[in-house]
């Protein structure tokens, strides 16, 4: 008889061991400068939510990448301020368990929740924590259609300590994937005022109601959530680099 091992690995196909970003100059294209990856597993597997030192790492040299103590506050624009100081609490397990970065393009929301990616995983090398683009994360959703491995991923989604969800309203949803974002939010809601709060953080350029009113509601729930709205000129059009 065949294996379930086997038949598992047929009825789900094998994902990349980490992330492919793209390249930033002389930024590791893997980690994003981020000098660490996280090993795509199922839940249940010893590696699961663990952080793992990147390739890049490995003469020893400090990789360049985004963290709090390169990022540009602006003294003229009080909202990044405001973001980057609710992003280094939040981090630090500080604060409301959900921090909203809301803000146009440019205005280093990604850069902030790559720093506290960085600082969560320096506080603690076996931190349970999963980053999502928008991108991956629709794509994670759309994939377990066709496995039909939905089941796992949502232990994953309700099980991680730290959830980082990046740009998220990048991609065009259809009515059924808006649920399966819905759900999500919906489960970090519910576990951020269960016990020891896990802890999600969500960047995004559009309306808050993009996923529907009830999500709305969860996202900008002041008991459970900090939300701060960015508002501020493109950093790239100022000279500087932060997204």
């Amino acid at each position: 008889m065949e294996s379930l091992e086997k038949l598992l690995s047929r009825v789900i196909p094998p994902r990349n061991l980490e992330y492919q970003g793209e390249p930033q100059g002389d930024i590791c294209p893997v980690c994003k400068g981020n000098s660490f990856v996280q090993r795509h597993v199922r839940y249940g597997h010893p590696d699961w939510g663990k952080i793992f030192p990147c390739g890049c790492q490995s003469g020893g040299a400090d990789q360049v990448g985004p963290s709090f103590e390169n990022f540009t506050c602006h003294p003229n624009y009080h909202d990044v301020q405001l973001a980057y100081e609710a992003t280094q609490n939040w981090s630090q397990g500080r604060g409301p368990a959900i921090l909203v970065l809301n803000g146009p393009r440019g205005v280093g929301k990604t850069h902030l929740a790559r720093a506290a990616l960085r600082a969560i995983i320096q506080a603690d090398a076996h931190a349970s924590v999963r980053w999502m683009p928008d991108g991956e994360l629709s794509d994670t959703i759309r994939n377990s259609y066709e496995t039909d491995s939905w089941n796992e991923w949502k232990f994953e989604f309700k099980g991680c300590q730290w959830l980082i969800i990046d740009d998220l309203g990048s991609i065009t949803l259809s009515d059924h994937m808006r649920s399966r974002y819905g759900e999500i939010i919906d489960w970090r809601w519910q576990g951020a005022g269960n016990g020891p709060p896990i802890r999600t953080m969500v960047t995004t350029n559009a309306a808050p109601d993009i996923l529907g009113s009830r999500v709305e509601s969860r996202l900008l729930d002041v008991s459970r959530t900090r939300a701060v709205t960015i508002e501020a000129p493109d950093y790239r059009l100022t000279g500087d680099t932060q997204a």
